[in-house]
């Protein structure tokens, strides 16, 4: 977890905040850094957020494992930064 919270200058140019979720996204990189959005990939059916392999899995790649519609589930997630 990213401890730039408060410092503007650095939080910028942190890779561990998340301004924006697209399909390249990792799950790894959402619940590092969003855990509140946690609940929300549940919702989509994702329930192993803690597995090794879903650390490295894209949103892209969880979607289609799983039938989810990517575009919806994008659109849940950014809303909810």
């Amino acid at each position: 977890m990213c401890n730039c919270k408060n410092n503007e200058k650095v939080r910028n140019n942190c890779d561990n905040v998340i301004t924006k979720i697209s399909k390249e996204t990792t799950i790894g990189q959402i619940v590092n850094s969003k855990p509140e959005l946690r609940k929300i990939l549940e919702g989509f059916g994702l329930h192993c957020l803690g597995c090794p392999m879903s650390q490295m899995e894209t949103l892209e790649e969880a979607s289609e494992v799983h039938g989810i519609d990517l575009e919806f589930m994008l659109e849940k997630l950014n809303e909810n930064l």
